[in-house]
């Protein structure tokens, strides 16, 4: 190698004589000096070009996700809002039908609305196969931070709370405790629209049964404390989508 860069030397000063003309193994340095950068300068366009063009597959690939959740989570909201009615209707029939067993007078056929809706119940169903494509292809795809902060604090913890919270009330009171109690004590004629006590007088004296309801509206008004703020969540990540895409 060190005898490589004599004899180049060697040459160069051979064909660049000290009166300063230009000779031949000269000209082949600057033209071969040329040729490096324009191949040099034609890879780094090309992985300039490569970059971007990858770039704008991700925007597109990310601008089509959030459409997708967008529209997702408008069906969320519109479920939510559902269960949001549903659910005041319902805690609303119990406290009523909870204050009517404190009246001695007879009964009003008024209330048979009311105690047909002690029961039944909306649950929150969420959608999240937008959520799940996103978590499929991976997150960097969406280049907010922030954006990405609130969409999987959403689907990863928000949703799931109120997916165990469901659970819980289904499983471990309304299933074994108050749906067992209302079937013994309530004769529903029409489902939520008309029923009525088997026995008031006897209704009225049930410590179990009364306690039973009591823990129903407290239960209520928790997941409808949940629902609200998961409406808030929804409407506040449809907002920060809007203005990305």
């Amino acid at each position: 190698m060190i005898n490589f860069f004599r004899k180049t030397r060697q040459l160069f000063l051979t064909e660049n004589p000290p009166d300063g003309r230009t000779g031949k193994f000269s000209k082949y340095l600057f033209y071969a000096i040329g040729e490096v950068f324009l191949v040099v300068f034609g890879i780094l366009i090309a992985l300039s070009i490569d970059n971007w063009n990858e770039d704008q597959n991700i925007r597109r690939t990310e601008k089509a996700l959030l459409n997708e959740m967008k529209n997702e989570l408008q069906m969320d909201l519109a479920d939510m809002e559902y269960n949001i009615h549903f659910n005041k209707v319902r805690v609303n029939a119990n406290e009523i039908v909870l204050e009517s067993l404190k009246n001695t007078g007879p009964y009003n056929d008024t209330l048979n609305f009311y105690y047909a809706n002690l029961m039944g119940g909306a649950y929150f169903m969420k959608n999240t196969s937008a959520f799940d494509n996103l978590n499929s292809m991976g997150f960097h795809i969406i280049k907010n931070d922030s954006l990405r902060i609130r969409i999987t604090q959403l689907y990863s913890n928000i949703y799931k709370y109120a997916d165990f919270l469901n659970a819980n009330y289904i499983d471990n009171f309304y299933s074994t405790k108050l749906e067992p109690l209302i079937i013994r004590n309530i004769i529903t004629d029409t489902i939520w629209m008309s029923a009525k006590p088997v026995n008031l007088s006897e209704l009225a004296m049930n410590h179990e049964f009364k306690e039973t309801i009591k823990t129903n509206i407290h239960s209520i008004w928790f997941l409808l404390g949940n629902y609200t703020d998961i409406r808030k969540e929804i409407i506040a990540l449809i907002r920060q989508i809007d203005s990305e895409i």
